[in-house]
């Protein structure tokens, strides 16, 4: 994850959570994750799948709220998309799997490249349970 040319990762304390919040509160965020597939016949695919997400200007109260949760605690950028921290996105460019960790839509692109097919529309499927296309 980066923030204003800074690489963010996992907090190791509420303290550290509380200062990284307050770094992507209001701004735009960049997450970045890494995929990799290897297929039957030896084909080896990695690529990386970038996401911009754009916090709202939440306040203090929500922040500390959020904290009290413990849900910030071992999550790259301090938060949790489909958690309690879906209240502070106010847009999301690029795949919500991806930054919630794995990109479902470009990982079955990726198993289709070296002939697995999943017969999942992962969109729809994304859009029917948590709200968000892929």
């Amino acid at each position: 994850m980066w923030a204003d040319g800074e690489a963010i990762g996992k907090p190791e304390n509420l303290d550290e959570a509380r200062v990284i919040l307050n770094k992507l509160r209001g701004k735009f965020h960049e997450v970045l994750t890494g995929v990799a597939v290897l297929g039957a016949g030896g084909e080896k695919l990695v690529e990386v799948d970038r996401s911009r997400v754009a916090f709202r200007n939440f306040s203090d109260q929500e922040r500390e709220d959020y904290l009290a949760s413990g849900e910030s605690l071992g999550k790259a950028g301090a938060y949790m998309i489909l958690g309690g921290a879906k209240g502070f996105v106010e847009s999301v460019e690029g795949s919500v799997t991806g930054v919630v960790g794995l990109p479902l839509g470009r990982l079955k692109k990726m198993l289709a490249r070296v002939g697995v097919e999943t017969g999942v529309d992962v969109s729809a499927m994304l859009k029917r349970r948590i709200g968000y296309e892929d």
